[in-house]
């Protein structure tokens, strides 16, 4: 089964204001995950089905699904070893700069969750 992402909106998401948030869609393996984008539409930016006919908007939603489908790719084979959940995560993160303390003390919970005692330099 071919993974895939897009970019939709739905007419259930609609904001107090009018507009609806863009939601990237990731689907793997028969599920769909979704990822919130930074994107908002309104009615005047959409047709009658709920597609995005401003091409402004669509630039930035094709550049970023692009970049998206170029990390599905560079995954390859290990693809197959991601569940949706995982792969939306990914791709959700794969631009977030790795914050050093926040790693270091998840790595600290995760040797006190596992019994295990960190290794000490003396």
């Amino acid at each position: 089964m071919a993974t895939t992402v897009s970019a939709r909106i739905y007419s259930h998401h609609e904001k107090s204001d009018g507009t609806f948030n863009v939601k990237y869609v990731v689907y793997h393996k028969g599920e769909r995950k979704f990822i919130d984008s930074p994107h908002f539409v309104s009615k005047r930016q959409i047709n009658k089905d709920f597609n995005i006919k401003d091409k402004f908007v669509l630039k930035w939603l094709d550049e970023t699904l692009d970049d998206y489908r170029i990390l599905i790719s560079a995954i390859n084979s290990r693809l197959d070893f991601f569940t949706c959940e995982e792969l939306r995560d990914y791709l959700r993160d794969s631009n977030k700069d790795i914050d050093l303390i926040e790693f270091a003390n998840a790595h600290i919970d995760y040797l006190k969750e596992n019994n295990r005692e960190p290794y000490l330099l003396n």
